[in-house]
């Protein structure tokens, strides 16, 4: 796009903007023929799909944050941690907003941009601020003296505890347990995830539970940086699902496609039942009613990530019987050389006119992890030829995508779009849509085409 055009539609996007067409602004901004790391126009796409969603009641914060996520180097600009902040509040996401919210003042000097938002900013900041005493939960003192009682007895005397809060409230403390003649490992159990209630969410075959906290076994000899950064990861790990309202559970697995620390080359956790212990041990039973969980956090490897998507976790245990529960960040990867069965459907999809073209670009958050398609859209190049030869032109996104993640060129592969249907059937009924056919997964879980550009005008690249 020529900078002259460019300027044709910002400000053509200014002038709806002043008459809250935002609709209009999608559609002008998604089949304009731009240069896709055009990062402002990008931005003016997710203020529009905000400005045009009432409490995400059709998805369109979910779309923002997808597009958000597009845009490389947006860390460093105010006006886009306001937009994510936006998007994390339509959506109920209180804290995360906050954060966004103090991420965006802290940039804002010496840029001029900030004005234009700066009170609808602190506007949004004390909305958070507002809301968030709700995110606050403590045990009582009653029921903290007796989880310390139940730990000690079972798991050995609490030798220390890690105190945190960050500046929202939301306490994560550790209990740590050294090693004895019985126990030839440190173990840490986080305390304050289980004074907030996810509700009885953990399916007939389990005891019903309230709430859960977060369990590990380390090496004794592990140093101080190492135990910090445990420390630390089970704190994120126990604040999500304070921060989304949402729960925890085993089989559960979190990744953001890199290492989860500098000393392996683990990329994933998976939340299990306590290792070497007797099953009544794996819930804590408070005289005040609560049933507390303790799940274990275990790290895996890609390719056990992987294994566990397809097979499920009790698969993944089998072939996991001669591994110690205590974390080596260097073990035995038990899937390296696992032949997975083919993640093709039996039949090739025939994308009509399309002869050839069977493969697509997806993010590692749908292939690795097994997400379901959130954002999708068919790209042409913008000298309006095909990547390839054999490519569809879809490019297929979880939603779910950081930054950082986006950042990494490994997090982007391209395979056949059989397998991304076999993951999600849900884009089947959308392959044969034109090129520049945008879709988004709505709150309803259901995907809907955001514009659908005339076919006999766009379906077919030019020669």
């Amino acid at each position: 796009m020529k900078d002259i055009e460019r300027q044709v539609i910002l400000d053509k996007i200014e002038k709806l903007y002043q008459q809250e067409k935002h609709e209009q602004i999608i559609e002008l901004i998604t089949d304009a023929d731009r240069d896709h790391n055009d990062s402002y126009l990008t931005l003016m796409l997710a203020r529009a799909l905000l400005d045009s969603s009432v409490d995400n009641e059709d998805g369109m914060a979910d779309a923002a944050e997808a597009v958000l996520m597009m845009i490389r180097g947006g860390a460093s600009d105010p006006l886009w941690h306001y937009q994510l902040a936006r998007s994390f509040f339509f959506r109920g996401r209180i804290v995360e907003a906050a954060r966004e919210a103090i991420k965006a003042r802290s940039l804002a000097s010496n840029n001029s941009d900030y004005v234009k938002i700066a009170a609808e900013l602190e506007e949004l900041y004390g909305l958070c601020l507002q809301e968030l005493p709700n995110y606050k939960y403590s045990y009582s003192k009653e029921e903290r003296s007796e989880i310390f009682s139940i730990v000690s007895d079972r798991f050995g005397s609490i030798t220390s505890i890690s105190d945190d809060s960050d500046e929202f409230g939301i306490d994560i403390d550790i209990l740590e347990i050294d090693a004895d003649e019985t126990r030839p490992y440190d173990t840490f159990i986080t305390m304050g995830l289980g004074a907030y209630d996810m509700y009885e969410n953990n399916g007939e075959d389990r005891e019903p539970y309230n709430s859960a906290e977060l369990m590990v076994y380390i090496p004794a000899d592990w140093d101080v940086h190492k135990k910090n950064w445990m420390k630390n990861y089970m704190r994120m790990i126990a604040a999500l699902p304070i921060e989304r309202k949402t729960t925890l559970g085993i089989g559960h697995m979190f990744s953001n496609g890199a290492p989860i620390s500098p000393w392996t080359n683990m990329v994933s956790s998976v939340l299990i039942a306590p290792q070497d212990v007797e099953r009544e041990y794996g819930y804590l039973r408070l005289s005040s009613g609560r049933t507390i969980a303790l799940m274990q956090i275990f790290p895996l490897y890609r390719e056990e990530m992987e294994y566990k998507l397809s097979y499920g976790l009790a698969a993944l245990i089998k072939r996991m019987e001669h591994i110690s529960p205590i974390i080596d960040l260097s073990r035995e990867n038990v899937c390296l050389r696992v032949d997975k069965d083919s993640t093709l459907l039996g039949k090739e999809i025939d994308l009509a006119g399309d002869d050839g073209r069977k493969y697509c670009a997806v993010s590692r958050k749908i292939i690795d992890e097994g997400e379901r398609v959130g954002y999708m859209k068919r790209h042409l190049n913008v000298n309006g030829s095909m990547i390839a030869d054999n490519d569809s032109g879809w490019v297929f996104m979880a939603g779910t995508e950081t930054r950082e993640f986006l950042s990494n060129p490994y997090n982007i592969k391209r395979c056949r779009i059989n397998t991304v249907c076999n993951i999600d059937s849900d884009i089947l009924p959308f392959l044969n849509k034109p090129y520049d056919t945008t879709v988004f997964r709505k709150p309803d879980g259901i995907l809907a085409v955001v514009n659908d550009p005339p076919r006999e005008k766009n379906h077919i690249p030019p020669s």
